[in-house]
Formats: structure tokens, sequence, C-alpha cells
């Protein structure tokens, strides 16, 4: 992760950037993998213990009671990121390692992080296409509530204006997934008030390499992704083409995408690196919308709006070019650009859940552009190596919302609405890790941020009422806060941290969108904090546990017709991950793994008629667990499960559903998985078989109101099976 510092070996890069020479983290990197590996950094054909908690949380100078086994991977896997750097940071971390990937073989990222303790996923539709994620019960809807990130960049097209993603990274892209809870650090913002999940993408293997995994399953699934690409003295390229359709489990839901990536790495000499990626993103999907109680009882296939359809586009570029300056500077600076472009057609409905004969056309447009130095400072302090890590960041955001009255199952329209939507954001910050000494270490960390927004409407009057206007809103803050690792033994650490979040008002709330008057609204400011314990208990046995508190006391609500920093709500809990390793602790059960993982939540609000609800979307109680077993010869099994509790889906936590199913509870379901992979160790194939939803659990994944109105339910029942190979 771009922001934890581990061993130099092949090098980094100093750029001008903006003028000044900025710095950052070295590119940690091993020249032949990573020797030593952790249990998570076995073959699939081995016995390892999954998750992020089975880690061993060490200090730099601590070293382990036990030499973990070296595994010799084979050459073409050999350039692989660091999935441990990322928990040098104080706080609740938690990776899904590029094992479990490759052994879940995911149709989305959806099935990977509901693994997760204290994360919730909305399903929608089945696809994963547009990610609804919450943590620690932030609302998940859209995932406007979390900072979404692909190797440090920002992934949501309106970062700063509207956080709602109706985009997510294809996961056979993606080598592991680093969740930080909770803003644990100032490296990050805006809206990490629950959290951030960084997505980090496979490299380019040593060795030219032609590489190719196709998955077929249940309602015409063919998932196939295609890579070819190596490293060509000190200049290394890949190209890689995902496709992935599908007719979906519901009428009218029949979804295509097309992916396409090119990522190039330079190593001029042993302190540079230079990693380019170039993006194409083409997806078109039925969207089959909400239906009522008694469909969903009778049928819970059938489509509610059998004329809607969404169609997204986006092309992306970014330069991280890193550089080792001397044994105590590094410095690294990210240029990234993205366009993406999202047309959603959607049939009208009334009050009453009837479909009308006229349909409602978002058409909306994304830029954006950011420049990211960092520079990172070692030194010795009484003996004690001491880091500061600062840097500072431009962001710039563009929307062009168009909004239109047409015919349903038409795409031409009558533009009604015509708006520019502008963000430009600044940032500065600087963390300290400074060891007070060899087993403790505080990270405190200051920063700040200042957002320009504005808000152009382009009507043509007639038929606007109203005239047009630009206006604007600036809003800026501080955001500070602490953490603490302490070292008990080599196997155990304590961990907790205090810190503070930003997140500001949305284009919706900073200006009128009517009137054009300017809010008078602050960014929402939440505390955050959590104190935990990791540990290697005995072998094969390893344990996470970690309290957690967020508070907000200004967050943006309607009143009447204003909006204003009124909201109050307090999520607080407790979460714990188990893993055992059975062959360690009983010889005779080598090869057997369990992991479990479970948050309890006391998600409530503090203000107005809903003082002591739970708030929406909120479970008080998930669960994962998972079963497997590992044969040397490459020949596994995994089951696993995963529990969600019941959650309101209003403020008021209305029990009793309504007529047309857009209120009520959604009672709580289990998930069961099931897969089978064949993977012999010195061959370069795999064959994999699985079924989703064994059980055929029937679930409720949202109840929805507005463009659809009704019971949004869950992927059924479904098989798939595959092969890859490469050479």
């Amino acid at each position: 992760m771009a922001v934890t510092i581990g061993v130099v070996s092949r090098g980094t890069v100093c750029l001008f950037a903006m003028g000044l020479i900025w710095a950052g983290g070295t590119y940690a990197q091993t020249e032949g993998g990573e020797a030593a590996a952790p249990a998570q950094d076995a073959s699939p054909a081995q016995s390892p213990s999954e998750g992020s908690t089975s880690e061993t949380a060490e200090s730099p100078k601590a070293k382990p009671v036990k030499i973990p086994e070296v595994v010799v991977k084979d050459v073409h896997e050999r350039n692989e990121p660091d999935q441990e750097l990322v928990k040098d940071i104080a706080g609740t971390v938690n990776v899904v390692t590029r094992e479990e990937i490759q052994r879940a073989r995911p149709k989305n990222a959806d099935e990977m992080l509901r693994r997760i303790p204290g994360v919730n996923v909305l399903d929608e539709y089945g696809q994963g296409l547009r990610p609804n994620i919450g943590i620690r019960g932030m609302d998940p809807r859209r995932s406007k509530n979390i900072l979404l990130m692909l190797d440090d960049i920002p992934l949501q097209p309106a970062l700063f204006g509207d956080a709602s993603t109706y985009y997510m990274v294809p996961i056979e892209r993606i080598d592991h997934i680093e969740v930080i809870k909770g803003g644990a650090s100032v490296l990050y913002s805006p809206n990490t008030q629950g959290g951030l999940i960084n997505f980090i993408q496979k490299r380019i293997p040593t060795t030219p390499t032609f590489s190719t995994t196709n998955t077929f399953g249940s309602f015409n699934l063919f998932q196939s992704d295609t890579q070819y690409g190596g490293y060509f003295g000190n200049f290394g390229a890949q190209l890689g083409y995902v496709r992935r359709q599908s007719d979906g489990f519901r009428d009218r839901s029949k979804s295509q995408l097309d992916d396409f990536t090119m990522r190039f790495e330079a190593n001029p000499d042993d302190r540079t690196r230079i990693t380019t990626n170039i993006s194409w993103y083409d997806e078109t999907t039925q969207t089959p919308g909400s239906i009522t109680p008694t469909q969903y009882r009778n049928d819970r296939t059938l489509a509610g709006k059998p004329n809607d359809e969404f169609k997204g586009q986006r092309g992306a570029i970014d330069v991280t070019a890193s550089r080792e300056i001397d044994a105590h500077n590094t410095a690294k600076v990210i240029v990234y650009g993205n366009v993406f472009e999202r047309n959603w057609y959607i049939q009208d409905q009334a009050a009453n859940g009837t479909l009308l004969s006229t349909s409602t056309n978002f058409l909306r447009k994304f830029n954006v552009f950011g420049v990211m130095p960092q520079h990172q400072f070692k030194f010795s302090l009484f003996g004690l190596d001491q880091q500061i890590t600062s840097g500072v960041r431009y962001h710039a955001e563009r929307l062009t919302d168009v909004t239109g009255i047409g015919t349903a199952g038409s795409k031409i329209s009558r533009t009604t609405n015509n708006a520019d939507l502008e963000s430009v954001a600044y940032a500065a910050y600087t963390e300290t890790a400074i060891r007070l000494t060899e087993a403790l270490t505080i990270s405190p960390g200051i920063r700040w941020e200042q957002v320009n927004q504005s808000r152009e409407t382009m009507n043509a009057i007639p038929p606007a009422a109203q005239p047009n206007f630009k206006s604007y809103k600036t809003t800026q803050g501080l955001i500070y806060g602490t953490g603490v690792k302490y070292q008990l033994t080599p196997d155990s650490m304590l961990f907790g941290h205090v810190h503070t979040t930003f997140r500001p008002p949305t284009f919706a709330n900073a200006v009128d969108p009517t009137s054009g008057t300017t809010q008078d609204l602050s960014a929402e400011r939440a505390l955050s904090s959590d104190i935990g314990f990791r540990s290697i208990l005995v072998p094969g046995v390893s344990a996470e546990v970690a309290l957690f508190r967020t508070e907000f006391s200004n967050q943006i609500v309607q009143q009447g017709s204003q909006f204003v920093n009124a909201g109050k709500t307090l999520m607080e809990g407790i979460e714990s991950t188990v893993s055992l390793d059975w062959g360690e602790i009983v010889r005779p059960l080598q090869g057997f793994v369990t992991r479990g993982s479970i948050t309890l939540l006391r998600p409530k609000s503090l203000f107005g008629t809903t003082d002591g609800k739970d708030l929406p979307y909120a479970p008080r109680m998930t669960f994962y667990g998972l079963v497997g077993y590992y044969h040397p010869t490459g020949a596994s099994i995994e089951a696993d499960a995963m529990y969600v509790a019941q959650q309101f889906t209003d403020g008021a936590n209305t029990q009793t559903e309504n007529a047309l199913g857009t209120n009520g509870a959604i009672p709580s379901y289990t998930i069961w998985n099931l897969r089978l992979n064949y993977a012999p160790p010195k061959a370069k194939w795999a064959i994999f078989a699985g079924v989703r939803n064994l059980t055929d659990e029937s679930f409720i994944a949202q109840r929805t109101t507005g463009s659809f109105i009704g019971i949004q339910p869950g992927e059924i029942r479904n098989f798939y099976g595959g092969v890859s190979w490469r050479f």
C-alpha cells in the first residue's frame, strides 16, 4: 500500500510535481517473491490460516518465535505486492488475501468483502456492478459513506460532490483488498468515518506469461480473464481483457461488461520505479427494478421494470513514480485522471407502483484529475528508528448532470435539467510514527482539507421556470488524531486510535439546485476510535478483537425545506476474528482450517423523533464462518456461511411490511456457499466448481423507493465451474 513503508529493494523515483520535489513511501517489492512467507502466502494446495488476523503483528526489530516455512513459488507468480505493509497502521486493519481470492473464484468484489467483520454489503440484482457497502453501521446504499480506492487512487466518480458509486473495479484485476476501519490514519480522506477499502491491483509477472481463466455458470454466466505480460530487462508490460456476461437470475437482468487494461512498469535504476495503468471499461445492464411483496412470495425472479437499462463507460490513466533519494528520504507522486459516463434510462412509476408510459433518463458524465505528491523521512532518535510522512493532494472533479423525459423504453428524451457541478479540493497532511521504546509506537497526525464547490444551471428558458445561476460553496476543516501500537510479544500486539473525520456537503446540499442559494452548512465531523488486540495465541491459533465507537454530532439532515447540521448518531460495537489451522494443533488434522468472524453493533440515532432507534441498514449482528480442507495434491474444498441479522429500512424502525414492500424490517438470513478446487502443485492448469446460496435461501436484499418501488430480492442458488491455465 502506498502509505506504508517497507524495505526498499527495487528502488523508488523522485519526480518534480507542481514545481517542488515531493517525497513519498518506498515501493516495497522482493526480487524473487516473499521468502519466509506467512501462512497466507502458501499456495492453494497448502493449508493456510486465512484472513487478516492470522498474521504475526511484529515491531520492526522483533523476531518471531517460530520461523515460518519458506515457500518457493513458481517464477510466474513472483512479482507480488506485499499484503502485510498496511498492518503498520495503528488501528483495525483487515486484508482479503490473494490466496482467498484465488480459491473463491468470485464473480465480484462483494463476495470477498462480506468476509470482513464490520462490513455490510447489500446485493443489487446479483451482479455486484454497483456496490452498496457500509462499514460499522454506516448506511451502505451506493457506498457513499466510505472511501473506495484502487492503488490509493479514489474510485468514486465525484468523491467530494456526491460519493455515490456506480462503478466497481472488476475483481479479476485485484491481487488483494485492504480494509482500514474508522478513519485510523490522516493519510486518507474524505468519507473515512466508517472506513476505507483499497483494492490493490496485480503486478506484472517477472517472466512473460500468458494466462486465462474461464468460468461458466447458471443463467448463462460467462466470465473470462485473459492476460499476457512480463518483464523484458528493466521494463515490464502487460495487456489484460476481462469479459463478463450473464442473463441474470431475474427476468430482464441481462448484463455484459468488457474491461481492457494495459500496465507498464519501468525500473530505470535500482532506486527508481515508474508504473502506468491505462484502462477502458464498457458495461450495459438491464436493471429489473423492484417487485411487490406478492410477487416476491410467488416468484422472486420477476422483473418490476422491463424497460430499464444502465450504460456505463469509464476510461482511466494513472502514473505512479517513486524514488529512494537516500537512506533517509524517499519520494512518490501519483498523477491520475479518469472519465466516467453513465446513462440510466428508468421507466417512471406512480406513487402506488403503477408503471407509466414515460421514462426519466439520467445522463451524467464525470471528469476527474488529481495529483498526490508524498515525502517520507526516516531518522534515528535515542537509538530508535522514527518516520515522518507528509504530502499534499490536488483533486478536481466535474459532473455534467442532464435529466430528460422520454417514452418508456426509448433513449430519446427532452432535457428538463442541465447543470455543471464542480469540486476542487486541496489537502495537506503529516503523520509521524514515533517509537518511544522498542515496543511502543505512537502515530499522531494532522490533515487540512478545503473543498470549493460550484453549481451552474444551463436550462433553456422556456421551458425552465427559474432563471439560470452559478453559485459557490467553500468548506474546510482540520482532521487530526493519533494511533498507538504496543508489541506485547513478537506474536501479540495492542493497538488503538482516536481520530476525527471529514465529509463535506454534497452537491445537492451545498447549493440549492432550484434557487442557487448557498447553504450555510459545515462538513460532517465524526469522532472515531477503537482499541484492539491481535495475536497468535498458540501455533495454529490466531485471533483479533476490537472495540470501536464512531459518533456524529453535526450530520446534515433536512428540517422542513432547509438542510442543517443537526443530526446526531452513534455507532459502537465489537468485532472479532479467530483462525484455526488444525494441522498445527493436532497433526492428524493436517490440511483442515476454520475461520470465523463476528460483529456485534449498536447503531443509534440520538436526535429528533428517531432518538434511540436503530439506524437504517445497520444489522446488530453479522457473522462469517469458513471450513476448508486443503490436500497436498492440490485438491481443496471450502464451505462458508454468512449470517446477517434483521435490518430496518427507515429511521422509525417500522417492523410491519407495507403493501408496496418499500417499508418494513428486512428479516435475518443465512447464505451458504460451497467451492471445490484442484490445482496440482507443478501444473500450469487448475479446475474449479462451486455453488452460491447452496440452500437457495430466499432473502430481501433491499427495500427501495423513488425510481424503484418495492423489494429487491437477493440472488437465488446458482452453480459455476471453470478452468484456468498459463504458460
